[in-house]
């Protein structure tokens, strides 16, 4: 682990920045524990943000990963502005604020010659522009678009359909449906047996939903994280021969106003090029609130 370099600020160089006057610094941390006491509260606030941060840290609490560098880029009029924690195989990398200015800040901080095996995982903009600023070839392995919705947009019209339950009898469909879903979503196809098990759980558990119109035109699932404890809708998948027809925006806006009913509050995630997901989400009243990814540097550092 880094020790913490007492006095090293770093101005920065945009102009707006400048003429405010706005000095950054790094504050390094010596442990995973002293990073969380920083952190914490902003990590815990916005779990899906973060959740393979939080995992790490879990990881590392068990001994089951070593911490290597752990540091804070700070202002003194905005606190914290990017957090950064490199462990075995991962330099995690989050932005409460994206400013390029800091991209130089970061480049003689991390030791790239070292870390060209890692994957670069966390917000996606500082991520990208980091590697583009260190002139790097790289790869985008994931990019996922997180969403909360506090209120549903007014003036969303429903398609044609009604939202209900999933019923036991229609298993088999709904099991080729899911499997088709991670296919598409996941690029693999998982084991039937598994998926029939989870398909009839999730109906034994009354949070498999369809949006039923002349027949099954999409399902979603009603989730919640349990560490976290706050609602998410996954699996949101439309019949391919349906699509286009407004099914999947209608059934997310009704399950999400079961939810809201409820909650406060309701998160899911979406892959990046999936516009036809991004569209459904911003369309019912969804906002994007962070955008994560995954990156691996091609070639040498």
């Amino acid at each position: 682990m880094k020790q913490e370099k007492p006095g090293k600020i770093y101005l920065s160089n945009s102009i707006f920045n400048f003429l405010k006057g706005i000095m950054y610094k790094v504050r390094n941390f010596s442990s995973a524990s002293e990073f969380l006491d920083t952190n914490g509260d902003y990590i815990y606030a916005n779990p899906m943000e973060h959740v393979l941060l939080i995992n790490v840290i879990e990881g590392v609490r068990h001994n089951m990963l070593r911490v290597f560098q752990a540091f804070n880029i700070e202002s003194e009029i905005d606190g914290t502005l990017v957090m950064v924690f490199v462990v075995d195989g991962n330099c995690l990398i989050y932005s409460r604020q994206y400013d390029e200015a800091y991209l130089d800040i970061l480049a003689s901080e991390l030791p790239f010659d070292k870390l060209k095996d890692l994957v670069f995982a966390g917000d996606k903009k500082t991520i990208e522009n980091l590697l583009l600023f260190k002139s790097l070839h790289f790869e985008l392995e994931k990019h996922l678009v997180i969403y909360r919705c506090e209120k549903l947009n007014p003036k969303f019209r429903v398609s044609e359909g009604r939202m209900r339950l999933a019923d036991q009898n229609e298993a088999q469909a709904l099991i080729k449906l899911s499997l088709d879903f991670t296919e598409q979503y996941e690029g693999i196809r998982e084991s039937p047996f598994e998926m029939k098990a989870a398909v009839e759980k999730e109906i034994r558990e009354k949070i498999l939903f369809v949006w039923e119109a002349d027949g099954i035109c999409g399902l979603a699932v009603e989730m919640n994280r349990q560490s976290f404890d706050y609602p998410e809708i996954g699996k949101l998948y439309t019949v391919p021969e349906k699509t286009g027809q407004g099914f999947a925006s209608s059934l997310l806006y009704k399950l999400t106003e079961k939810i809201l009913s409820e909650h406060p509050f309701c998160m899911l995630y979406t892959k990046g090029n999936n516009l036809a997901s991004n569209r459904a989400c911003i369309k019912a009243g969804y906002m994007p609130i962070a955008d994560y990814a995954r990156f691996v540097i091609k070639g040498d550092a």
